[in-house]
């Protein structure tokens, strides 16, 4: 025979089961739901996954073309426009290079008639932020290609190139774009007198691409 008691007690049982079902689910709901990663987590792990230029080991070559309108050394508008081909070994950030370039120089004051050099240089260079970011210095030899006022043509001399920063910019997984803004660049005839000197602060964009 069914209690009175016996009906409380199974009511009671079920609003305790009923009770604590309810606040389970919502629980287990939460713990289903995936939190939000941190935005410094997320900018910090997008920044490690950033594609890298800096290879183990690699041969390159790349042409580009420079000019400057203005000389240090002589204070004055001159103008200079020119091609270069350069070829190296880079390992990982560090790297060797040999340059050559051709050169025109004209004065717009006419002070000194048009001149044209060939020059072939080797150096080192380096490779900052990824590789995104380039320094190098050459230096090498030069030769006139036509005679000048203070000097005959086929006369040699130094020459030395330095690109504190250039920046470059990967196009696919061969080439690499590079625009080197201002680095300094110079043709020295010192064995003349006077000596005989070409200084600029020039401007180059260049294409590189891996052998």
């Amino acid at each position: 025979m069914v209690t009175p008691s016996f009906l409380s007690k199974m009511h009671t049982l079920l609003l305790a089961l009923l009770l604590s079902t309810a606040l389970s689910k919502p629980q287990r709901a939460l713990a289903a739901t995936p939190q939000p990663p941190n935005a410094v987590h997320e900018e910090r792990q997008a920044l490690l996954a950033e594609p890298t230029l800096e290879r183990e080991s690699v041969y390159w070559a790349s042409m580009g073309a420079h000019g400057s309108f203005y000389d240090g050394d002589l204070e004055m508008l001159l103008g200079r426009a020119g091609v270069a081909y350069s070829m190296g070994f880079r390992k990982e950030r560090f790297g060797l290079l040999s340059s050559f370039q051709f050169d025109s120089f004209w004065d717009f004051g006419q002070q000194i008639s048009r001149i044209s050099t060939i020059s072939a240089a080797l150096g080192g260079e380096m490779l900052f932020v990824h590789g995104r970011i380039r320094t190098a210095l050459t230096i090498g030899v030069t030769a006139l290609l036509n005679k000048t006022a203070l000097v005959n043509a086929g006369h040699v001399g130094y020459f030395i190139d330095f690109t504190p920063v250039a920046v470059r910019f990967p196009w696919g997984p061969v080439y690499v774009f590079e625009v080197a803004p201002l680095h300094y660049s110079s043709h020295r005839f010192a064995s003349t007198y006077p000596p005989f000197i070409l200084s600029q602060f020039v401007t180059s964009l260049n294409l590189e691409w891996v052998l």
